[in-house]
């Protein structure tokens, strides 16, 4: 008798949407103008962002993933990207969208500021998400008017 495998349909569509055109952390990969490179160092996972005067806690049963990125203007003018949206996808199928305004929590450095980039400048820090403990195999996808990419960040 044969054995059937049955995935839950969430895990399955993430598998078939994500897994086959995702690129390697730490790939180099062009978006319209920007070379956009992520998970070029380690993901890190906290419950707790900020300093001993301010900080965000996450909340019950999430935890903060901070997902590297840098991008490079390879434009011959300055330019910002705004018109952007940065998603985090697991195995389970969840999806997580940068949790507003945590970016501010973090040390200067760290902070990802894509506006009046110079030509050839590159401009790297973290995205902040908010995803549920233990989440795995996660993907990020960088959405644009440009274009789109994913990368198997953790």
């Amino acid at each position: 008798m044969k054995r059937l495998l049955f995935l839950p349909l969430a895990l399955l569509l993430a598998l078939v949407q994500a897994a086959p055109s995702a690129l390697k952390g730490g790939t180099t990969a062009k978006v319209g103008i920007w070379n956009v490179t992520a998970g070029k160092r380690p993901v890190v996972s906290r419950s707790v962002i900020g300093n001993e005067f301010l900080s965000l806690r996450a909340d019950s049963g999430y935890s903060f993933v901070l997902v590297p990125v840098s991008l490079q203007n390879t434009s011959n003018k300055t330019d910002g990207l705004f018109f952007v949206s940065w998603k985090l996808q697991d195995d389970r199928g969840l999806v997580y969208e940068v949790h507003g305004g945590a970016d501010l929590y973090l040390d200067e450095a760290s902070q990802l500021n894509l506006n009046n980039v110079p030509p050839g400048a590159t401009r790297s820090g973290y995205l902040v998400f908010q995803v549920k403990a233990g989440a795995k195999n996660l993907y990020l996808t960088i959405e644009t008017t440009l274009g789109s990419k994913t990368w198997v960040v953790k």
